[in-house]
């Protein structure tokens, strides 16, 4: 295992196996459902999205072969599952070979989903396999599950798949590490690189980049910008070749890159004691804004409050730093996943170990193990309101989506059978653990204004979506966002018919947040 993936999983994982707060942060945060979903032995999820169905899509692995698990290959495999808005299964499907397979990402488009993961044998779903202990597997899938296409891309070395999402032209952007120096890949910097290839809707790599220098980089996440190109976060531990300002151990490094892949601009972020990030999410303003953990008290770190912080990074759309901040207590606290919500503020969602700081309600067991950490901060990065879930055994959240102005479903993984936990199908192992909360002292709601004349239509299309809206009395704020929680377009108005243009946007599910004094609705569209 090379030295950034050690670091992410000593700092995330293995070491995750009270101050009062401000009024403000002492918010009525409810739950309003949890469902676990796996087998007896290890479940371990890594993404969340929203589902074509209106439910929720999960992807990770599985190594279960009984309870919500059909169809294991042996080793490790992927392992998605569907659910309706209220988490309930509607249908799951492993995915794999013979060899440890696990899925990292997973993307909704119109009509079924695209999994991002590694394969490791040549055998069961995998048609193609190239060796070197894991190649980078792309899985095409309808909305039940089913494959409409595979396909693998690395060389005879280590290759992991981090992330795709679709991309302007109607084919996906991908990123993720390697170790090769043949197949696919050529340019390998020297160890392993930052992989990024960009895709036909295929699957038929058009371009295939690496980044780095001589030491250990990975490409970690991906975001697709207006200009057509790409923002990618990574991880470096080097100090040369495409790497500049490097700090020491591991920083974090985020690179823009424009449409053929060519680098605009890169920064690293960090200090001393080693950094890694997983959360990147666009800002309204055009910036952008990373979610991950530190252990250092100097470089761009102003503050720690123990031996490691969740770690909030606001960059200009230049790279620049805007602001940034840590959050957690004098234990390991760390952050994963991050959206921007509709407030313009941001919801995070991670793990910790601590019970005091900025954290309370820790579910502490003997010994003290991990809990699921939400927390919401401000557009500029103040903490709001926080909440510790899970039990006496060992809880980490890897993924969060904002459902509605004062909703929240947060996913990860479980190995706690009390506490916020029930229906745990291991005794030992991790499940998948999908959480439903509500803000009770948020003052929005949403559908105040659902049924007062509001028409969205049509809701599937290419090109021209109309907002009808009967009561012209109201401002109104008309908002496109995309399932990363980008905000591709918004309009105020008091106008009866409103025209949002989605011709140039990637084909895949948006939400239309229509604000007034009276509240919040949201709609959901399909862009073919």
């Amino acid at each position: 295992m090379c030295p950034c993936k050690t670091l992410v999983y000593y700092l995330f994982m293995l070491l995750l196996v009270s101050c009062p707060l401000s009024g403000e942060s002492q918010r009525k945060i409810s739950i309003e459902w949890a469902k676990t979903y796996g087998g007896s032995a290890n479940d371990a999820l890594f993404d969340l999205k929203f589902g074509v169905n209106g439910g929720l899509v999960l992807a990770g692995s599985t190594q279960s072969t009984d309870g919500d698990v059909t169809g294991y290959h042996g080793g490790g495999d992927m392992w998605v599952v569907s659910t309706d808005a209220n988490g309930n299964l509607n249908w799951e499907k492993s995915l794999g070979s013979s060899g440890y397979d696990f899925a990292r990402g997973i993307t909704t488009l119109p009509g079924g989903y695209i999994v991002i993961g590694n394969a490791g044998a040549a055998d069961g779903d995998v048609t193609t396999y190239r060796g070197g202990g894991s190649d980078i597997w792309l899985v095409n899938l309808s909305m039940t599950g089913s494959i409409v296409w595979q396909k693998t891309y690395g060389g005879g070395s280590t290759d992991y798949g981090s992330a795709v999402k679709p991309t302007l032209d109607g084919g996906y952007i991908i990123c993720g590490l390697t170790s090769s120096t043949d197949g696919d890949v050529t340019g390998n910097h020297g160890n392993t690189d930052a992989w990024v290839a960009k895709l036909d809707n295929t699957g038929t790599i058009q371009w295939q980049r690496c980044y780095g220098g001589s030491k250990s980089d990975e490409g970690l996440n991906i975001l697709t910008t207006k200009d057509s190109g790409y923002v990618l976060l990574a991880s470096t531990y080097s100090n040369d070749g495409d790497v500049v300002g490097y700090h020491d151990s591991a920083d974090i490094w985020v690179l823009k890159l424009d449409h053929s892949g060519g680098i605009s601009w890169q920064r690293c972020l960090g200090g001393s004691s080693g950094e890694t990030a997983y959360g990147i999410t666009g800002t309204k303003d055009g910036g952008y804004l990373v979610a991950g953990g530190t252990s250092s008290h100097d470089g761009d770190i102003t503050y720690n409050h123990g031996k490691s912080d969740a770690w909030l990074v606001k960059l200009n759309t230049d790279g620049t730093i805007s602001w940034q901040k840590t959050y957690g207590g004098s234990s390991v606290d760390g952050a994963w996943s991050v959206q921007q919500t509709s407030d313009s503020g941001y919801i995070v969602a991670g793990s910790t170990l601590s019970t005091d700081g900025d954290v309370s309600g820790l579910h502490a067991g003997t010994p003290q193990l991990a809990d699921y950490w939400l927390f919401k901060v401000n557009a500029t990065g103040s903490l709001q309101w926080q909440k510790c879930l899970g039990g006496s055994s060992s809880d980490g959240a890897y993924a969060v989506l904002q459902t509605s102005d004062s909703e929240y479903v947060v996913a990860g993984q479980s190995a706690s059978i009390d506490g916020d936990v029930t229906g745990h199908h291991g005794t030992l192992n991790n499940d998948y653990w999908a959480v439903k909360l509500v803000d009770r002292d948020s003052t929005t709601g949403v559908s105040i204004i659902g049924d007062h004349g509001l028409q969205i239509y049509p809701t599937i299309g290419n090109g021209i979506i109309h907002v009808a809206l009967a009561n012209q009395e109201q401002a109104y704020m008309i908002s496109v966002v995309n399932l990363y929680g980008e905000t591709m377009q918004r309009i105020a108005t008091s106008s009866s018919d409103n025209i949002l243009d989605i011709s140039g946007y990637p084909p895949g599910i948006y939400l239309v947040y229509i604000k007034s004094n009276n509240g919040t609705v949201v709609r959901k569209v399909v862009k073919r």
